[in-house]
């Protein structure tokens, strides 16, 4: 589960326009999906973007989290954000 962090930025309202990555897993995940690996995932990138490490959080994009998904346009739209590596936008996403 997730949990707010002293010092953390909490989002009561997230630009609607951005992508959405699920805490639980992808939206579209087929049955029997891990679901732990997963969440392991979100959780260290975002770790690493409240340390304001974008070369972690990229990293843990493109090895992990990309290939858990399967809808094209949702791959394609979170790839933007992370390849900017606009910190707020990145804490929308996994923060």
């Amino acid at each position: 589960m997730r949990t707010i962090q002293p010092e953390q930025v909490l989002w009561l309202t997230p630009d609607p326009g951005a992508p959405w990555v699920p805490y639980f897993g992808p939206d579209d995940a087929p049955a029997g999906f891990e679901q732990i690996p997963y969440q392991q995932a979100i959780e260290s990138a975002g770790k690493a973007v409240d340390a304001g490490d974008v070369d972690t959080v990229q990293a843990v994009w493109n090895d992990t989290l990309r290939g858990m998904f399967v809808n094209e346009n949702t791959i394609d739209a979170v790839q933007k954000v992370v390849d900017s590596g606009d910190l707020d936008a990145l804490r929308q996403l996994f923060s």
